[in-house]
């Protein structure tokens, strides 16, 4: 027989058997997302996988699923690691524009979309907007609404307007916002005026 029994800050475990009784003492289990703010149980068991993720970093012998490419400093593989997109801007002519853009643009019937801005990023921000404003908002009800970064909201892609929407934005992350920190990364946002 097994029986379980909270005493105090401890957790008593007892077994008995036929012949003999067993008890135990462990720490009770992290239950509040204070104590796992405090102490992420969840990212220290994965420690080791996310030490060993470098390995496959702007690694050419890597296997190709698991490897992916960073621009760190360190040599990539600028044809498989570096997408480039061209945009068409209010000074591009059509004899100028790439021939890949004129026809996806013919196919999907639309005019052509002249690129006025660009917005990069951190990976500290789990989607941009066109401001900076919209940015942050999204991103602080993320961190207010799940700092633990555990949920998944799937309408998530439903969100644009973060300042009128009654939805929860959500992030799903292999770390959360520790105690008394006010991200769980660092977060840079520039948008270029081209």
């Amino acid at each position: 027989m097994i029986t379980l029994d909270n005493v105090g800050t401890t957790t008593t475990t007892t077994t008995t058997t036929d012949s003999e009784t067993t008890t135990t003492q462990n720490d009770p289990p992290l239950s509040t997302i204070q104590d796992l703010q405090k102490c992420d149980t969840g990212r220290q068991f994965i420690q080791d996988l996310l030490i060993r993720q470098r390995l496959f970093q702007n690694n050419p012998n890597a296997p190709s699923k698991y490897r992916y490419w960073v621009m760190d400093g360190f040599p990539i593989d600028m044809e498989e690691g570096v997408h480039i997109h061209p945009l068409i801007t209010a000074t591009t002519t059509t004899a100028t524009c790439p021939n890949s853009i004129q026809q996806e643009q013919q196919q999907e019937k639309q005019p052509p979309c002249f690129v006025t801005e660009v917005i990069l990023a951190t990976d500290g921000y789990p989607k941009l907007f066109p401001t900076l404003a919209e940015t942050e908002a999204y991103w602080k009800q993320c961190v207010t609404h799940d700092p633990l970064l555990i949920s998944h909201n799937d309408d998530d892609d439903d969100i644009h307007d973060m300042t009128n929407s009654t939805k929860h934005a959500s992030i799903v992350s292999t770390k959360g916002v520790a105690l008394h920190a006010e991200s769980y990364d660092d977060r840079t946002y520039l948008r270029l005026q081209l």
